[in-house]
């Protein structure tokens, strides 16, 4: 690669860092040309399921930075890491959620979103835009709302960086329901991306702290809704994508008695119902799930991730 060649004469470093042990292509040959050129590599990796369920893209790197014990034992057994060259710093993008620099109440912050304070509030949240179903479920809300089947909540769509807002048209405009877009789009050398600011982390972070209960598809949000107690409904309708609470990284979460896993109409409405008459229930499987996944609560894990690489270029 003639670009990384004059990347290395430019600038001659002496560690190169990836968001994942090669998930994406560049980070791959990123990777493979770093060891060609003698130079350690680290990854921290960004997300939980890199190591299990995307584990045919890795290209191993020299060093880890995993989220917690759980990612240190997967890359230990599954590819061969040494101990020694893996660090454990909790989960930087989750930092903001435990700093006090969002302060709006739960009025402002539903009015904010034209949501009505005075109703409990559904917090759905999509996931890519390779599942197109999930607009389905909406739908069901929205019929069990109104015909009385759960309370008369609000809802409260995020759609995910990676869906497709223009998917769900069909909601805007339906009384105490509000649909957003996580993040924001900039163009990268001519390429459109989505980039989640610190402002963003902080209005999820609101998101879940100030709704009663979280509807999701096998995401990382049941971890985060876990951070702040609240109670999880998991989508698992179809047959064919009812197996993603069988995938190695999310069947902890389901097996633990965090999560309820709603497998039709009935069983979401019933769900929706116990939860919103007592959030409690689950709530020790909850905290269990802060514990084993999240590691530190202490918002420094980003810290703790630049001392790894302090230690690193010491060695």
């Amino acid at each position: 690669s003639d670009i990384f060649s004059k990347l290395l004469s430019n600038y001659k470093p002496s560690l190169i860092i990836t968001a994942t042990p090669g998930f994406d292509s560049w980070e791959a040959e990123i990777i493979l040309l770093s060891k060609r050129a003698c130079i350690p590599t680290v990854a921290i990796n960004f997300s939980w399921d890199n190591l299990t369920m995307n584990s045919k893209h890795i290209r191993k790197t020299d060093y880890l930075v995993a989220w917690n014990g759980i990612m240190k034992k997967e890359a230990e057994d599954i590819h061969k890491y040494i101990p020694e060259k893996i660090w454990v710093s909790g989960v930087p993008r989750f930092d903001p959620y435990f700093s006090n620099d969002f302060k709006s109440s739960r009025e402002e912050f539903l009015k904010s979103k034209k949501l009505n304070p005075k109703y409990k509030t559904i917090f759905h949240t999509t996931v890519t835009k390779a599942y197109p179903f999930q607009k389905i479920y909406i739908r069901d809300l929205v019929t069990m709302r109104a015909n009385g089947e759960i309370p008369y909540v609000n809802l409260f769509v995020r759609i995910h960086p990676l869906d497709i807002f223009e998917n769900y048209g069909e909601f805007l405009g339906i009384p105490d329901l509000y649909i957003e877009k996580a993040g924001r789009e900039i163009f990268v050398g001519g390429t459109k991306k989505i980039e989640m600011s610190h402002d963003d982390l902080l209005n999820l972070k609101s998101s879940i702290q100030y709704t009663d209960l979280n509807i999701n598809y096998a995401s990382t949000i049941s971890i985060e809704s876990c951070i702040f107690n609240k109670p999880i409904i998991n989508i698992g309708y179809i047959d064919r994508f009812a197996l993603a609470y069988e995938f190695n990284h999310y069947q902890p979460i389901y097996k633990s008695g965090a999560v309820r896993l709603a497998k039709n109409n009935d069983e979401l409405a019933k769900f929706i119902n116990m939860y919103l008459n007592d959030p409690a229930i689950d709530s020790e499987n909850r905290k269990g799930i802060v514990e084993k996944f999240v590691s530190f609560t202490d918002g420094l894990s980003y810290q703790r991730s630049v001392d790894f690489l302090a230690d690193i270029l010491k060695n």
